[in-house]
């Protein structure tokens, strides 16, 4: 697969996936509680980039001698944001017949969500295209927008002969996201899950991760999730599996930590350090301070400290006395020194003395 199909299908699945996770964090919070609203300013200040940014995209798609790359970009941003003069842009970019197969793909994507007739149209007919990419990109944009002809549409594209396992993944996650009755978003999920279960491809775990966007708390997922952590064979999903259980309480993960602390996966690790205080394990302390003690990368010792920085009295002071009494990198004494002070003095008065492990919020782990 060619760099731009790489990275267009990458992008793809992790918005899908924040769109998820996103709605896990605003239903628990960091610490089982709603997340603090902007400081002041902020919102502002977001406010301000985005219409920059915006601004700056429209004045591109209105110049026919734009450059490819930076017609592509505007589209994927504008196209998302549902504004209108990305469609038009896609239209008159598709109707001039443009050769290049990453803009082919980035106007589907820009067309996605614009569930009028004649994006439906567009985007059937680059469901055909001579490029696979675009045709993924096409089946995944037909999914986007709710209308009873884009659900057709899908529908008969799973029909289709040579559909790649690529585009028949796409076509149900479509559908689980488009489909007007229960009885066929469940049959859809169904079929990501069956998907996703069959192998460690990158189909396979697009499969998983785009069940996870839309049915983050579906029990056959959850099963699946434990699954895939228990036989630890997919690098890509485990993260995501330690990360997922533990923000639904899955009890599952409970014992499943230990070891995996450990990881040659910096990823992996840097998962389990980050849940230590959702999950909670009996022996939390002595496992941040095993993780912390063998860590060498940087970005992962300093999560670890965060966590630390929020356990309560006496577990505090035992771990970082410990923690201490190790030969360390001279950086990572550093962080200890100079910023895990820090870390706990920013915490809201009287936190310090709650344990995040008190106040848990279990999420059921079923339904929608």
């Amino acid at each position: 697969m060619s760099s731009w199909k790489t990275l267009a299908a990458f992008a793809a699945a992790m918005l899908a996936l924040a769109g998820g996770a996103l709605v896990l964090v605003r239903q628990i919070g960091g610490n089982g509680a709603e997340a603090p609203p902007a400081a002041p300013g902020e919102s502002d200040a977001a406010d301000r980039r985005n219409r920059e940014i915006r601004e700056r995209d429209l004045a591109i798609l209105a110049k026919a001698d734009s450059s490819s790359e930076a017609r592509i970009s505007a589209l994927y941003r504008q196209g998302r944001q549902k504004v209108p003069q990305a469609r038009d842009a896609a239209l008159s970019a598709l109707k001039a017949k443009s050769a290049d197969p990453a803009l082919r793909a980035a106007c589907a994507a820009a067309l996605g969500a614009f569930g009028d007739p004649e994006a439906t149209e567009a985007l059937m007919k680059l469901s055909s295209d001579a490029d696979g990419g675009v045709r993924l990109s096409a089946v995944r944009a037909l999914g986007m927008a709710p209308t009873p002809e884009r659900e057709k549409v899908l529908r008969g594209l799973l029909a289709r002969k040579g559909l790649s396992e690529g585009e028949r993944v796409a076509a149900q996650e479509g559908l689980l996201r488009i489909s007007s009755g229960p009885g066929e978003r469940a049959e859809a999920l169904g079929e990501l899950l069956s998907a996703g279960a069959a192998g460690e491809t990158d189909e396979n775990t697009s499969a998983v991760l785009a069940a996870l966007s839309l049915a983050p708390r579906d029990p056959q997922l959850l099963a699946l999730l434990r699954k895939k952590l228990a036989e630890a064979r997919n690098e890509h999903l485990m993260p995501v599996s330690i990360r997922h259980l533990a923000a639904v309480g899955d009890p599952f993960i409970d014992d499943k930590l230990q070891g995996l602390h450990l990881s040659k996966d910096v990823k992996i690790r840097l998962a389990v350090v980050q849940v230590l205080n959702r999950v909670c394990p009996k022996s939390r302390g002595q496992l941040l301070f095993s993780a912390l003690r063998e860590e060498q990368t940087e970005m992962v010792f300093r999560a670890g400290l965060v966590e630390l920085s929020r356990f309560p009295e006496p577990l505090y002071a035992e771990t970082l006395a410990k923690l201490k009494g190790e030969k360390l990198p001279d950086r990572h004494r550093e962080l200890i020194d100079e910023e895990l002070p820090g870390m706990r003095d920013s915490l809201p008065p009287g936190i310090q003395r709650i344990d995040p492990c008190d106040s848990r919020v279990q999420l059921p782990a079923s339904g929608r």
